[in-house]
């Protein structure tokens, strides 16, 4: 959930902080489309479950290395 986007990032800048991690949500949606778009190495995108469902087909269109599912609730 949403709820557990900013732990994350806060948990990635405290245990692997040469990655450069960013929530999907922050900004309008050119904005996202970007973050997507010119998401390369060390990058980690973090999107609530939701979103991911809305934006299904550009995280689809990309090739991503590791994708890592938080079941939070």
């Amino acid at each position: 959930p949403t709820s557990v986007c900013g732990n994350w990032l806060a948990e990635i800048g405290r245990f692997a902080p040469s990655l450069n991690a960013r929530i999907y949500s922050e900004g309008d949606d050119a904005a996202r489309a970007a973050m997507v778009a010119d998401a390369g190495p060390r990058d980690v995108l973090i999107v609530s479950y939701t979103l991911l469902q809305l934006a299904g087909e550009r995280f689809a269109g990309k090739t991503w290395h590791t994708v890592v599912a938080d079941e939070a609730q």
